[in-house]
């Protein structure tokens, strides 16, 4: 599974520095500049904090993620399409 985000550390998380067009990101209505605090409850240090994470989810499944955009803080639900038949 892939997110589809483009991501550096930052000192409160991951920051995301692009976002693939069509990609669960997207969807998830994640943007460039929002720092992902937070990934199905686990606190992020690094980059591959979030890669690990979400290799682990399996088609059709949901990815909380904790999110700051300007200040603010919120969740969102990235949700990964289930596999093609």
């Amino acid at each position: 599974m892939q997110l589809g985000v483009y991501t550096t550390p930052h000192e409160s998380g991951v920051e995301i520095h692009a976002i693939l067009e069509g990609s669960v990101a997207e969807q998830a209505g994640l943007e460039a500049g929002d720092i992902i605090l937070e990934a199905a409850g686990e606190s992020l240090a690094r980059p591959a904090d979030l890669t690990g994470l979400v290799r682990q989810q399996r088609p059709g499944t949901l990815l909380p993620l904790f999110i700051r955009r300007d200040g603010d803080e919120r969740e969102v639900l990235a949700r990964f399409p289930p596999r093609s038949t």
